[in-house]
């Protein structure tokens, strides 16, 4: 998202979120790590987090209402949505707002994540900059590796955090195929 806003030529902007549930599981941990990587640039504020518990049409109201909120601003810089599912009822929902999509100044910003196929389709047409590569046979594979380690009397740490890699029209080919879900 950082990077979005530099590419576009800002040094900052409004950055609304529309989540994933945030009253269990991976949703609240998204949003920590969000705020905390947002932290690095002073300028680049978050002034509005919605919940749509990861659902497309939710996903897809509140970014209308988030639209009529901050029209009178000028609008908001970028908005992520936590799945690419709500990333690309964003997308949906600017376009039928009027909302030009893209880095630069005047234009929308839309990230997501979950290496979902609406984000790859989102990525290639320009509408979205970014998902990420929360991959679920990788976590699944991770963790049916584990399970065999626990049997085999392993200890095992914790946590085990998978590394997240950036997909953006640079390197989407890469991960068309594992994100094709």
């Amino acid at each position: 998202m950082l990077n979005a806003l530099k590419e576009g030529g800002r040094d900052g902007g409004k950055i609304a979120a529309i989540t994933g549930s945030l009253q269990e599981g991976v949703g609240p941990r998204r949003l920590t790590g969000f705020r905390e990587a947002i932290k690095v640039n002073p300028k680049a504020q978050i002034v509005a987090v919605e919940d749509a518990k990861w659902q497309t049409d939710l996903s897809e109201r509140i970014a209308g209402q988030l639209f009529a909120r901050y029209a009178a601003e000028g609008g908001l810089d970028v908005i992520y949505g936590m799945a690419d599912n709500q990333a690309a009822a964003i997308v949906q929902s600017a376009k039928a707002a009027g909302i030009p999509l893209g880095i630069e100044k005047g234009k929308l910003i839309v990230v997501g994540s979950n290496c979902l196929k609406q984000g790859i389709t989102g990525i290639k047409a320009g509408e979205q900059y970014s998902t990420g590569t929360q991959i679920p046979t990788r976590t699944g594979l991770k963790a049916a590796e584990m399970i065999a380690d626990y049997f085999d009397g392993k200890m095992l740490p914790k946590n085990e955090i998978l590394p997240v890699e950036t997909i953006t029209k640079a390197n989407v080919a890469q991960w068309e195929e594992a994100c094709s879900y």
